[in-house]
């Protein structure tokens, strides 16, 4: 007889728990729509460094708002060259996108019309989950690591980090900040009419 109660409790603490979840991811601030705040990108840009060859140091690469940039020493942030022919990861082509969810599902939808989907849990050997502040999504293939950060900052800014490894390369961070879209609220005004007197 405890153990039927004791289960019981168990299953109903499960629920209060997951529905907690869901009711907090439902509720993500990070869901709407974002435009690429280019000068908070800028200052987060990770500082270049040096990598290792066969001859000592190599070139220095960095990568600004997920582009690569050429660098003294004919250095080039972005993917490595084992990788350049995977698909680059579609946030860091974005210059505005809208956050959206639907049940298990979080779509990132950039203005140039391509999509993203993500799967809260572990689904097709993908890591994803959603807070009220914070969309992470992690995942391993034969050639490279590929993990995503969405993170709100104390200014409510997002701020987008993914990390690439490929495989048998150095990691390569990129970092770009996004400022929520203010709609316009320019009210217009109407016209008065003059009242005539009789």
């Amino acid at each position: 007889m405890f153990s039927k109660y004791f289960i019981s409790a168990s299953v109903y603490i499960s629920l209060i728990v997951v529905s907690f979840f869901t009711l907090q991811a439902d509720e993500s601030k990070i869901l709407g729509s974002w435009v690429l705040n280019d000068d908070l990108t800028a200052e987060l840009k990770p500082k270049p460094r040096k990598s290792r060859t066969m001859g000592g140091f190599g070139g220095v690469s960095a990568s600004a708002g997920g582009i690569g940039i050429p660098l003294p020493g004919g250095g080039m942030g972005g993917p490595t060259a084992a990788a350049a022919s995977l698909k680059f990861p579609t946030v860091l082509e974005c210059e505005g996108f809208e956050l959206s969810k639907k049940d298990d599902k979080v779509t990132l939808s950039c203005e140039d019309g391509s999509r993203r989907d993500f799967f809260i849990g572990n689904k097709h050997g993908r890591k994803t989950s959603l807070t009220s502040k914070t969309l992470r999504e992690s995942y391993s293939s034969t050639s490279r690591t590929v993990k995503h950060s969405f993170k709100l900052d104390k200014n409510d800014n997002l701020i987008v980090t993914v990390r690439i490894k490929a495989k048998g390369g150095e990691e390569q961070i990129h970092v770009r900040a996004f400022s929520k879209e203010v709609e316009d609220e320019t009210m217009t005004e109407m016209p008065v009419t003059e009242e005539r007197k009789p």
